[in-house]
């Protein structure tokens, strides 16, 4: 009998591309929350992350990690009641390699006629869709973090490693042009003024916070030095332009990330006095977006695991989601 099998279990010993199944979970996250412009609905996306641990089928085998994703569009009220599920938006084909879904990373606006701009990673770039998650058309083949602009007819967003800067185009594509060029560090576009046509963004590693303005094509850094040390600062326009709302994570070089010691603010900036005049520490560990909405006087705060809404000066934080 061992004559007979064992032939078998060579081969299979020796299989490449054979693997078990070690382990696997089912996580879920909620990222991308955006107003619609007259306050009364809010939107996000809802994350279904399926991911294991997979080994080689063989003597030795390596241990690899995968995942693979669905995006849901979902709709609420702005105090979190009236959730709905509108559509699956996205479903990964296959087992991607790695750590963290790329979902986590998408962004979306929404503009006064319904239709949303968004960015996915398969297949890359911007697309327009609407309130109902059916896809219009894909924009761009390139591209993360779109916001609208003007009067909703133009889409300024951040590039890519192979298109680096922050960059302009036409609702419809055309029209391409960069507007701010990268430097040595990082470039993170934070927000858009409609009201204003001007652009907040985030430079040297969190360390300035700059604004970029159409009308003069006038750059000007704002906030400089943020902190010592910061891991990540998320920021939005009031609807005037002469206010900012930011939530800044101060951490420590020797503490790593998210530990303890560090310190997550709720801020708001005065331009014109060049003061901060709200300047509050927040009971949660981050935050990843961030958008303010000004008429309805709440700024959306998103740490992946939930949602949440906070007044403008400060107070009355509570969990809207789930």
């Amino acid at each position: 009998m061992l004559k007979r099998i064992l032939p078998i279990l060579v081969i299979l010993s020796g299989c490449i591309g054979c693997y078990r199944v070690k382990e696997k979970s089912k996580s879920m996250y909620f990222t991308s929350p955006a107003w619609t412009p007259d306050g009364r609905k809010l939107y996000f996306i809802k994350d279904i992350s399926y991911s294991r641990t997979i080994v080689e089928w063989k003597p030795g085998g390596k241990e690899l990690y995968q995942f693979r994703d669905e995006w849901y569009l979902m709709k609420c009220n702005p105090d979190g009641s009236d959730t709905t599920t509108i559509a699956r938006i996205y479903k990964q084909d296959g087992w991607s390699q790695g750590v963290i879904s790329e979902a986590r990373n998408a962004q979306m606006d929404i503009s006064s006629s319904g239709e949303i701009v968004i960015n996915f990673l398969d297949p890359p770039g911007i697309f327009l869709m609407d309130t109902t998650g059916k896809i219009i058309r894909q924009v761009l083949d390139w591209g993360r973090n779109p916001r609208w602009a003007f009067d909703y007819t133009k889409i300024i967003f951040e590039g890519d490693d192979e298109h680096a800067g922050i960059w302009m185009m036409d609702k419809d594509g055309s029209g391409l042009e960069k507007v701010i060029e990268k430097g040595e560090s990082p470039i993170e576009l934070e927000s858009v003024c409609r009201t204003t046509n001007e652009i907040l963004f985030s430079i040297d590693w969190d360390k300035r916070l700059c604004t970029l303005s159409f009308n003069t094509q006038r750059v000007d850094t704002i906030i400089t030095s943020i902190a010592a040390w910061s891991v990540s600062i998320s920021a939005d326009w009031d609807k005037e332009g002469n206010q900012i709302i930011l939530v800044e994570h101060r951490g420590h070089r020797e503490s790593g990330y998210g530990e303890e010691q560090d310190t997550l603010l709720y801020r708001v900036y005065d331009i014109n006095s060049d003061l901060f005049i709200v300047n509050i520490p927040l009971s949660l560990n981050f935050v990843a977006f961030l958008r303010h909405h000004s008429d309805m006087g709440y700024t959306l705060l998103c740490d992946h695991q939930s949602i949440w809404r906070i007044k403008r000066d400060g107070t009355d934080l509570r969990k809207i989601f789930p």
